[in-house]
């Protein structure tokens, strides 16, 4: 699909089209077939802006499962180490792939079976980042972090079915002996690179940044509205569709999160509610009023109550939960206790991406509602992903005006 022309001075001042920026160009049947890496950032970039891949990938521990772990193990997996993929491994230490939050969002959907074998799935034509694409996905140590944001823009634009928020970077040092649970490559995800953004802030407080000539202070110094994605656009399912619906609406929309709003039926959804556990359908308390305090207006839309997203997909396949018997409403009521709410997910449209980040950071979410100050509406959501384009736009126009 193809869009305006973007220019420099665009790019900064969109407010409708940043997480769709790089389509300056139609992109050929041939192109599709795998991901392409952006040509290494020139001397210049490195110059201005020292944080590397290497240095952020570590703040995290990469998830590993092995080849012969079901679908199921991975969802635990994900659950325990708090990351939206992992590596998956051969007996003898090489990777055949990597397993991502999409893949058990596509599996809950086509109902896939919970033992089926990471192995069996990644050889199938549904995963996101078979052994295939490693090579195109692995970045080398002293990738600037720019860089590695303009690498993933680049592959989220590519508008295939491969995987665009993770990539494997190899360190500089590896792991001891065969104790292939400290491997010699790490995985980096949108969230790293967007968290990744505080340590260019500090940078440059530090002095050791030109902000003229650095991409990653040129995005922290965005507003969030310039990279959002607009409520318009935004996935939404109501609080009285079943959990199964939502996790089809991501599915189809490609998005990996979704608005819950009211609906005309929901006050009396609402009434009856039901969640699913161990594969029976157990009744709960209704929401009532919990919910109606919970709700935050939203643009020309009623009362946002949250938000569904692909770590709730995770979550459902872990518990062995098809979610055909369970309301949004019951979902959201059953892990109150432990899910981030709406409010503290919330980011105001005129602050800075990199304070957006901190949020990030401090939440460990990677989607933000974006509020407007003065109304306190609802008019956009921010993803990591979007944090990561901007920092990609900005880094690919900077390739582009360097004279020669």
């Amino acid at each position: 699909m193809d869009s305006p022309q973007v220019t420099p001075d665009s790019a900064v001042k969109s407010t409708e089209h940043m997480p769709t920026l790089l389509r300056g160009k139609p992109t050929s049947a041939e192109e599709t077939q795998a991901p392409k890496k952006p040509r290494r950032c020139k001397s210049h970039v490195a110059k201005h802006f020292s944080t590397t891949v290497d240095e952020i990938c570590t703040h995290r521990d990469t998830a590993v499962c092995f080849m012969n772990s079901t679908l199921a193990d991975a969802a635990d997996e994900f659950i325990r180490s708090n990351r939206t993929a992992a590596v998956v491994m051969e007996s003898g230490g090489g990777i055949i792939g990597v397993l991502t939050e999409n893949d058990i969002l596509g599996a809950f959907v086509d109902s896939a079976p919970w033992d089926c074998s990471l192995d069996r799935w990644l050889q199938g034509e549904d995963a996101r980042l078979p052994g295939r694409l490693i090579p195109a996905m692995m970045l080398p140590p002293d990738t600037s972090l720019a860089e590695a944001a303009a690498c993933m823009a680049s592959m989220a634009e590519d508008d295939t079915n491969f995987a665009c928020h993770h990539l494997l970077v190899r360190r500089s040092s590896t792991g001891t002996g065969d104790n292939f649970m400290q491997p010699n490559w790490r995985l980096l995800s949108a969230l790293d690179i967007a968290v990744g953004m505080l340590e260019a802030a500090r940078a440059e407080a530090a002095g050791a940044l030109t902000p003229d000539t650095c991409a990653a202070s040129k995005a922290a110094a965005m507003t969030v509205s310039q990279a959002m994605k607009p409520r318009a656009l935004a996935a939404t399912c109501t609080l009285d569709a079943t959990l199964a619906d939502a996790f089809v609406e991501l599915f189809t929309s490609r998005q990996n999160c979704a608005l819950v709003i009211s609906s005309p039926q929901s006050s009396e959804a609402v009434r009856n509610i039901s969640v699913e556990s161990e594969g029976e359908v157990q009744e709960v308390e209704p929401l009532h009023q919990q919910l109606e305090d919970e709700g935050i207006q939203s643009v020309g839309g009623g009362p946002i109550y949250g938000v569904i997203t692909t770590s709730d997909a995770i979550r459902a396949f872990s518990e062995r939960i098809t979610g055909e018997h369970t309301s949004l409403a019951g979902w959201l009521r059953g892990l109150a206790q432990e899910r981030i709410t709406a409010a503290q997910r919330a980011v105001a449209a005129d602050d800075s991406l990199v304070n957006a980040s901190a949020t990030l950071a401090s939440t460990g979410v990677h989607h933000l509602l974006v509020l407007d100050r003065a109304t306190q509406e609802v008019t956009g959501v921010l993803s990591a992903l979007d944090i990561v384009i901007a920092m990609g736009v900005n880094w690919l126009f900077e390739e582009v005006e360097e004279p020669q």
